[in-house]
């Protein structure tokens, strides 16, 4: 699945700079359309794209682009929690309180005619962290903010580990997988150069890093089931220049499991599972630095 989502994950990446085409419905003129009230077959409108996130004392706060002058629904898992207005160039912003123990996983829906609704490729999950204590204290842990699409490479706002594993000005994101065996790796870099990934030193695949310093890499049928050491190699002129390495462990659904969010949390590790349209799950894996502090659940 993730495979196949390679399609949408390259138009994701361009829907920055492109508009997708759609075909609103006519509207009724006492039964009837004029040529006025006849939309152009041919217009286009800009998809609803998060561009940043961020939590602070109590309050998320969203922006991002759209269409301009269009209004738009923010809503949590089905449910609408305010609709915000873009402004004549497409921009707009939301922002709403939080509890600490909410998990929320946010869409983003435009209705830019009667019957015509355009629904972000994109999802913002907000996963609370876990009790640390008896008392069940864990103010200290921010919450794990990341935006994620099938078959796209997740980005992450704000880690509860407060950043990536990190060397040498090279970064390894997220690791994102689904039951099929498919895995998306992703990171930053500081430095142009190719990024080669390794999984118990078996090279899985190598990429350019793009102009903006990001990179990721989709893999086929990569993975089974079981335990890896990731390392990921930045070459600069064919020397290695940094290195990144994580534990990591690929896990499978359970067939009885409902759960359309499931959270594993482990010591430096966490492990999101997502129901996805259409059947199926999607995984994404987040590491904590090496210097970090472990955290701990309450067993």
């Amino acid at each position: 699945m993730l495979v196949t989502g390679l399609i949408l994950a390259l138009g994701l990446f361009v829907a920055l700079q492109i508009s997708q085409n759609y075909r609103p419905t006519e509207n009724a003129n006492n039964g009837e359309n004029t040529a006025s009230d006849v939309p152009d077959p041919n217009a286009t409108v800009d998809p609803v794209i998060f561009q940043s996130v961020s939590e602070q004392a109590g309050r998320l706060r969203i922006t991002g682009t759209s269409a301009p002058n269009v209004e738009i629904g923010v809503e949590n898992d089905g449910t609408q929690l305010l609709s915000v207005n873009a402004n004549g160039e497409g921009e707009w912003k939301a922002e709403f309180a939080v509890n600490r123990t909410d998990n929320l996983a946010i869409d983003l829906v435009v209705n830019v005619r009667e019957g015509a609704n355009i629904r972000s490729d994109e999802k913002l999950f907000r996963i609370a962290p876990p009790p640390k204590d008896e008392s069940g204290d864990a103010n200290e842990i921010p919450a794990l903010l990341m935006i994620t699409a099938p078959g796209g490479p997740t980005r992450v706002f704000q880690s509860p580990f407060r950043g990536l594993p990190t060397n040498g000005g090279l970064s390894l994101g997220p690791i994102d997988y689904d039951d099929s065996g498919g895995v998306i790796f992703s990171g930053v870099s500081e430095t142009s150069g190719r990024v080669r990934i390794f999984a118990n030193n078996v090279a899985v695949g190598e990429i350019r890093v793009a102009q903006n310093g990001r990179w990721f890499f989709i893999a086929a049928d990569t993975l089974p089931l079981g335990s890896y050491d990731i390392r990921t190699d930045l070459f600069v002129d064919g020397e290695v220049v940094a290195s990144v390495t994580v534990p990591f462990e690929r896990k499978s659904s359970q067939a009885n499991d409902a759960l359309a969010l499931d959270v594993k949390f482990e010591p430096f590790m966490w492990q999101v599972r997502r129901k996805l349209l259409g059947g199926g799950y999607q995984y994404t894996a987040i590491f904590a630095p090496e210097e970090s502090d472990p955290i701990l659940v309450e067993e």
